[in-house]
Formats: C-alpha cells, sequence, structure tokens
C-alpha cells in the first residue's frame, strides 16, 4: 500500500523534525496501515529510544507494588481475548503476564507520580502485541507522563 511505503520511506529518513512532522501527519490522515510500519512509527512519534534501555530496571520495576495492584489483576484476567483468539491458555496466560509487567512496571517506574486507571490495561495490551514487552513499557511510561497524565495522574 502506498501510505505504508510512504512510511517506511519517513522512518528511514531518520528523526529529524522534517520526517516526524510528514508521519505525525500521515499517522493522523492515513493511519498506519500494517504492525510492523506501527511497531516502527509509534515509539518515534512519541519520542521514545530504546538505546539505552536498562533491563534490570525493568524487571525492579516489575517486581514492585502499587496502590491499584489488585484492580490490575483483576482487569488482566479478563484481558486480551480479542487479540488472542485460537491461542492456547498457556500462551494467553504468557501475554497477560507480559501485560501485567508492562502495566506493573509504568506506574512504579513513575516514581508512583501515575496510577492505573480503568482501560490503561487496554492501551498498553495494544502496545505489547504490536511492539512487544520492553517497547510497549518505553511507549507507556511515556504516555501516562505525557498524553494520558490528565487520565493517570501523573
Amino acid at each position: 500500500e502506498a501510505a505504508e511505503r510512504v512510511a517506511s520511506a519517513l522512518l528511514a529518513r531518520g528523526g529529524g523534525e522534517g520526517p516526524l512532522r510528514e508521519l505525525r501527519q500521515l499517522a493522523a490522515v492515513r493511519g498506519l496501515a500494517s504492525g510492523h510500519v506501527r511497531a516502527r512509527a509509534w515509539p518515534r512519534l512519541l519520542g521514545v529510544s530504546l538505546d539505552g534501555f536498562c533491563r534490570e530496571e525493568y524487571l525492579e520495576h516489575c517486581a514492585g507494588a502499587h496502590r491499584d495492584s489488585a484492580t490490575v489483576e483483576c482487569d488482566i484476567a479478563r484481558s486480551l481475548w480479542s487479540f488472542t483468539r485460537g491461542w492456547g491458555d498457556q500462551a494467553r496466560g504468557e501475554r497477560r503476564a507480559a501485560l501485567q509487567r508492562v502495566l506493573t512496571a509504568a506506574v512504579v517506574g513513575s516514581g508512583r507520580r501515575a496510577h492505573y486507571y480503568q482501560g490503561l490495561h487496554d492501551v498498553a495490551a495494544v502496545l505489547l502485541m504490536v511492539c512487544g514487552e520492553y517497547p510497549a513499557y518505553a511507549m507507556l511510561r511515556a504516555l501516562v507522563a505525557g498524553h494520558l497524565r490528565g487520565c493517570a495522574g501523573s
């Protein structure tokens, strides 16, 4: 599709303000048609880089707790059905465990300036399914500190 080719070309041009502005416009007007393009474009659009990603810090945040941990557990137990049709219980359970890690790490990693709210697991699930666990965490942290700040209390 033409939009995918344009998005790929913009992503290949680098992170300057011109290509970023064009990528934003393309995403808003035509959409990002494939998961592959979304996985590359979303971090760039959010200003997220995984270059300095610290796995140990992520795992430390995953092991933390926050005031809404019980609510997260309940929401996750009911989540991912539409993304995992035809999956076995074990595979779905593994993806749910990853979703819980992403959510917990994003809230705990915010220095508890952000809190969980109903529906944040849906945002995190889309990021997780399209981009993978670590990128989902990095993007969710950026979202709760920025675009979703009013909802997440950050």
